[in-house]
């Protein structure tokens, strides 16, 4: 449309999530308590990640469960939680 100036939002596309998928859970041990990794599959490779971990630069892992693994949006705080019942991307 002529003297009508394109926004950012109409030339950026929103990021899609990351092609993050929930591959395994590990848990050892240590002294008196179970600690967790999860193993992930994503387009950089396998990723053993533990809580506190950043993943892709995107999200960081909140926390491990036994059958899934939650993470927050470091852009804005959004949050995502992957279990093995979710379908693979």
């Amino acid at each position: 449309m002529p003297g009508v100036a394109p926004t950012e939002n109409m030339l950026t596309p929103p990021l899609a999530p990351p092609a993050v998928s929930l591959s395994g859970i590990a848990e050892d041990q240590i002294e008196q308590r179970v600690e967790r990794t999860a193993i992930l599959s994503s387009p950089a490779g396998v990723l053993l990640v533990h809580e506190g971990d950043d993943v892709l630069g995107q999200y960081r892992v909140t926390k491990i469960e036994s059958e899934a693994v939650e993470f927050v949006k470091l852009s804005d705080g959004g949050t995502l939680r992957l279990s093995f019942t979710d379908p693979k991307p």
